[in-house]
């Protein structure tokens, strides 16, 4: 048996959905990812070694939400120095893309429905930079080397996994996205039809480009067999990402965006980038002494009015062109103040767009205190279909969610970059101490639902199993309704509450994200990670020897 195969005893690990705890803990999309990443931990490694070798299985085993060529940002907390910095792997805007190729929609975004049904989504990609942010990782982060790390997921996908019942659902529900490419079809199609829950999924081209990334490192996909591949793929089917693009990716560090609330300090991914507007609107927030409930229709209510707010300024002013004084202009106290007073009893019609992609996010927290919050996305759901011929690696869609017609900061331009929303905070206590990491995927929509998420340990002194897995809501895109989980619906005073202050209450059948968490006891020093029952998240914790060499029991 190998080291990745090898079963995580039940005398070290305790696993379950939520409320698991020990000396580390990990909270993942999926159970063969939180495997990994605590078999990593009880081996020796860091929370950056087991962080990657749960994202290198999550695109093994969920290809819907993220790939190798996909994008990718991280939140690194290192314990040994308490520095926090933010890892930019997210790619650029190839540099022979026309803008003005690129359909827009109503609101002057990009529209993505247009290109798919002219067949032209590749259009809609950013260049691949995913398994390049990996090994930088690894490298500066990491305690293990590479291919060890990447072990877990080329096992994987070399000797198959089975269908889980959501990525079979994908599959039936996005058939024609995928069956239209032949590479994509020889995957994830068997006798002609989409693999279904239960089948074997095995991806062999997938397992061979891991392989190549281990021995070769990250030039693999800036110069190597897998980026002759990509460029030569893209060149073929009416694609712009070339030989320079890839040649060219380079992932950045940068120092973590840090701000406050109710007394804990908060570090996330820096502007210019979505996080800055979950930090203005935590600071909005703010402003009001602390909610009953996540029922408090006043709650409720401000959290939406003060979504709005956030997003129509994101729109405006967040972008790579960006300056840094709009950046602290729009995080300073005056501004947060102008905010405030902007927010009445009753519901304004602010309409910012509400569009959503589809990633993953995962946390980590291991026994020496070191943390990680990493997110990885492929754009949409399978991003365009397409499967690089040889590489096992579909395309990613993720310059979709800008504008092509220089309208706002985050304009499309040949080699620069594009405003996303990573939206990965770890929460500190006034020691300095990894209290809280919190993600969810969810597109633009992930700056509410983290926020809840985080709002309903910090305030509301939820369970982290109830924290992550409460309803939640959404300002509606229109500027008008509230939007919450038919599956969880409010109760009737909180609709009343919302009516009479002008809101439209609308129930939908869709989930919002689906939240990863690790905190940290306070007071026993114990890791519990929370996962979301929504899809297939997992959450596990496990025990290392103390300095007597007697295990550390989980909880």
């Amino acid at each position: 048996m190998t080291e990745a195969s090898a079963a995580v005893t039940s005398d070290t690990t305790t696993g379950q959905t939520s409320a698991v705890a020990g000396a580390y803990a990990v909270s993942t999309p999926h159970a063969a990812a939180s495997e990994a990443a605590v078999d990593v931990l009880a081996k020796g490694g860091n929370a950056v070694d087991a962080a990657v070798a749960a994202a290198a299985v999550c695109v093994v085993v969920q290809p819907f939400s993220s790939s190798l060529a996909g994008v990718g940002w991280a939140t690194v907390h290192d314990a040994a120095t308490g520095l926090t910095e933010v890892l930019e792997c997210c790619g650029t805007v190839p540099l022979g893309l026309d803008p003005a190729a690129l359909p827009v929609d109503d609101t002057g975004m990009c529209d993505v429905a247009e290109l798919e049904r002219t067949r032209r989504l590749l259009l809609a990609g950013l260049t691949p930079a995913l398994a390049i942010g990996w090994a930088e990782l690894v490298a500066r982060k990491g305690t293990w080397p590479v291919d060890r790390v990447l072990t877990y997921a080329i096992e994987l996908a070399a000797e198959g996994c089975t269908v889980s019942p959501l990525l079979g659902a994908m599959l039936s529900k996005f058939v024609d996205r995928l069956e239209r490419w032949p590479s994509s079809r020889s995957v994830f199609f068997r006798d002609g039809k989409p693999l279904a829950a239960g089948d074997l999924l095995v991806q062999s081209d997938l397992a061979d480009t891991l392989t190549r990334l281990s021995d070769n490192g990250p030039d693999e996909f800036r110069t190597g067999t897998t980026a002759e591949a990509v460029a030569r793929f893209y060149t073929d089917n009416g694609g712009v990402v070339g030989a320079d693009d890839l040649r060219g990716q380079c992932p950045q560090w940068h120092p973590a965006l840090t701000t406050s609330y109710r007394g804990w300090e908060i570090h996330a991914a820096p502007g210019p980038l979505g996080d800055v507007s979950f930090a203005s609107g935590l600071n909005v927030l703010e402003q009001w002494p602390p909610f009953r409930s996540p029922d408090d229709p006043e709650y409720v209510h401000v959290s939406v009015e003060s979504a709005k707010l956030v997003a129509r300024e994101r729109a405006r002013y967040i972008g790579d062109r960006t300056p840094p004084e709009t950046v602290a202009w729009l995080l300073d106290e005056s501004h947060t103040e102008s905010l405030r007073s902007q927010i009445s009893d009753r519901a304004k019609p602010i309409a910012a767009d509400l569009s959503a992609g589809d990633t993953i996010t995962l946390c980590v927290v291991d026994a020496a205190g070191n943390a990680v919050n990493l997110m990885q996305t492929v754009g949409g759901i399978f991003g365009t279909g397409a499967v690089v011929p040889g590489t096992g690696m579909l395309t990613n869609t993720s310059a979709s969610f800008s504008y092509p017609r220089n309208c706002g900061f985050n304009d499309i331009r040949p080699g620069g970059k594009l405003e996303q929303n990573p939206c990965l905070p770890v929460v500190f206590d006034a020691d300095g101490k990894v209290r809280l990491v919190v993600g969810s995927p969810g597109g633009k929509t992930r700056v509410e639902t983290v926020r809840q998420m985080l709002v309903n340990v910090l305030d509301f002194g939820m369970t982290l199993d109830d924290a992550v897995n409460a309803p939640r809501f959404l300002r509606g895109s229109d500027g008008r309704s509230v939007l919450f989980e038919a599956a969880t619906p409010p109760s009737d005073r909180l609709v009343a509450a919302l009516r009479s202050r002008g809101h439209e209450v609308v129930m939908s059948d869709d989930t919002f994200g689906t939240g990863q968490a690790v905190e940290v006891d306070p007071v026993s020093g114990l890791r519990r990670g929370g996962a979301d029952r929504r899809l297939e998240s997992v959450a596990l914790a496990g025990s290392v020897p103390d300095r007597d060499g007697d295990l550390l029991r989980s909880e």
